[in-house]
């Protein structure tokens, strides 16, 4: 297999000289099964090395002509240095994209914003006990209740979560089997009239 080339996603032109390179193999040619790995290095506008982590960072494989595309995975180095890993799951010439989904600007915005704010809408863990009876308790970033908490930083890639368990007795944390938003309670209007302009462009 031979990829055709990488490239950044739009949302990375605010970080135009950031640079990838392929480190495991310098021929850019894998066979079917092999695992490539990029470093990816992010640049300010004017040209020095981020010094900080925290950017969102998505990659993905694909080739139009075969609607062919896969998902890799992205570890910050917390310098400005991120490593991009991704599996060759098919023969042919494959593009490679590197996108920044979230800025660390804009997720401390939103972190910032929830924190103040509360959560944009309820959001509810959902647990089902071995007699099969199904329960709910709130979820969010906060453990501001006295009801007994449930800790999933772990499901949620290190970043802090927690639900509560049910008000009916009988549920463990190990009980819960999914979380779903309330999007009937999420007024989009009130949320923009907490936000500032700039606030507002980077959530969007």
């Amino acid at each position: 297999m031979n990829f055709t080339s990488v490239e950044f996603g739009k949302s990375l032109v605010y970080l135009p000289k950031s640079t990838v390179e392929i480190i495991n193999n310098t021929s850019a040619t894998f066979s079917t099964g092999d695992i490539i790995t990029l470093k990816i290095i992010l640049y300010n506008e004017k040209g020095d090395v981020l010094t900080g982590g925290g950017e969102f960072i998505n990659i993905w494989m694909s080739e139009k002509g075969k609607g062919a595309g896969s998902a890799g995975y992205v570890v910050d180095h917390g310098n400005g240095t991120y490593i991009g890993v991704i599996k060759a799951l098919w023969s042919g010439s494959p593009n490679i994209t590197i996108k920044l989904a979230f800025p660390k600007e804009s997720i401390g915005l939103f972190v910032n914003h929830i924190y103040r704010n509360g959560m944009l809408r309820p959001i509810f863990g959902f647990f089902k006990n071995a007699r099969g009876e199904i329960g709910k308790g709130i979820c969010g970033i906060h453990t501001l209740t006295n009801h007994d908490l449930c800790d999933f930083t772990s499901f949620n890639y290190g970043m802090r979560w927690f639900c509560s368990l049910p008000d009916t007795p009988g549920f463990i944390c190990t009980d819960w089997f999914r979380t779903e938003g309330d999007t009937k309670a999420d007024d989009r209007n009130n949320i923009d009239s907490k936000l500032s302009k700039t606030q507002k462009f980077l959530l969007r």
